[in-house]
């Protein structure tokens, strides 16, 4: 009787669901579709424009630079040319007329001769982020030029230019290409974390709020059926199209990421159907869990309007726990992957990096997930045992 019960309300809610077509369109291809189009749109723009950057000559203003003609000339081999300017440097820059303006001091030469410090002053606007990375771009080639007058005066003085290097610090990554694109990707578990939300929560409100609000409800829970079995198709059906926007988004990403130019910067994305396949394992839980916190919150509102809105706001709080990974940069322990959300972008994080699934670690996950979601599950089924759910 239950399982025969849970059946028909499963099969009448998918029903209903699928008939609403703008719902429908708007919780499975617009949520899952956009942030995958999103994501790798903005991803692709900010490295083809670091690259052009990087590789395009780069025309900055200057004044006093005929004073250190080997100087102008050694930013000319590292493609930046630069423009004599009249004016105040700091007025330029605050006008917005120039980005930056390299002032080379009156005494430059004359300092230079005496092997004193001549100095550079560069000015630009630190608010100016467009500026900032200009001015990242001058100060290493300046600096570069700093160390090869260094080299030269000790060579002149017959001193080794190696007497400034006591310690030879080697760095030796360790990391994959794959598991460096992490640093590009990491974005995406966020995304299917809410995908998976946004795919059941128009049915989590459809079914509580929404039925209490067409006088629906009222005549189900009349009916000589147990309760629970209500609940459960309630759940299993939001968890289904819970799973299946989770399954859109995740396609769309598998045909998105490949897309991205992430060899441009060394990077290689493994997005292929092994991964995708281990992702949606490791979210299966997850969607019963968002269906019974989502069904929960939306059992305690009286209309559609106002589930939306505390709904909505429920949808932030799995995103906090990935916050927190990203400040604290931690590393998946059998603790922190008990934490639902947590544990699904830790281990997710592990699979898009290209390492291979620690099933231990994604046993603990499903057990607290499906635990905590049974435990959701049943208060709300203890608020469907209240009469006063009909409002």
């Amino acid at each position: 009787m239950l399982m025969r019960t849970a059946w028909i309300v499963f099969l009448k809610e998918c029903l209903d669901n699928l008939r609403d077509r703008r719902t429908l369109a708007s919780a499975l291809l617009m949520g899952p579709l956009l942030g995958p189009l999103m994501f790798g749109g903005m991803i692709s723009i900010s490295l083809d424009r670091a690259v052009e950057q990087t590789q395009s000559t780069l025309e900055i203003a200057t004044q006093g630079g005929h004073q250190a003609p080997n100087l102008v000339a050694w930013l000319a081999q590292h493609n930046i040319t630069t423009v004599p300017v009249e004016g105040d440097p700091r007025e330029l820059v605050r006008s917005g007329e120039r980005e930056l303006v390299l002032v080379v001091s009156e005494d430059y030469a004359r300092r230079l001769r005496e092997g004193m410090p001549a100095t550079l002053t560069l000015v630009a606007d630190s608010a100016d982020s467009a500026a900032s990375r200009h001015v990242a771009r001058v100060q290493s080639a300046v600096g570069t030029y700093r160390k090869s007058l260094v080299q030269r005066r000790l060579m002149v003085r017959g001193v080794s230019p190696l007497v400034l290097v006591p310690v030879n610090l080697q760095s030796d990554d360790v990391a994959t290409p794959t598991g460096r694109s992490v640093a590009m990707l990491g974005m995406v578990t966020y995304f299917l974390i809410f995908a998976t939300l946004f795919g059941g929560m128009y049915l989590a409100i459809d079914t509580t709020a929404g039925e209490r609000e067409r006088k629906s409800l009222e005549p189900l829970l009349s009916l000589p059926v147990p309760r629970s079995g209500l609940v459960i198709g309630k759940l299993a059906a939001t968890s289904v199209f819970a799973v299946v926007s989770l399954t859109v988004s995740l396609i769309a990403f598998s045909l998105a990421v490949p897309l991205i130019p992430l060899d441009q910067v060394g990077m290689v994305a493994d997005f292929g159907p092994r991964v995708v396949a281990g992702l949606l394992l490791v979210m299966l839980p997850f969607a019963l869990f968002g269906a019974s916190l989502l069904t929960l919150v939306a059992s305690f509102t009286r209309t559609y309007r106002e589930a939306q809105t505390y709904v909505s706001l429920m949808m932030l709080v799995p995103t906090f726990p990935i916050v927190f990974a990203f400040i604290y940069g931690v590393r998946p322990t059998a603790l922190l992957t008990a934490v639902p959300s947590l544990g699904q972008h830790l281990l997710m994080t592990e699979l898009i990096k290209g390492e291979a699934l620690n099933f231990a670690l994604l046993g603990i996950s499903w057990a607290s997930t499906l635990a905590l979601a049974g435990v959701l599950a049943w208060v709300a089924y203890r608020f469907y045992q209240r009469e006063s759910i009909v409002g």
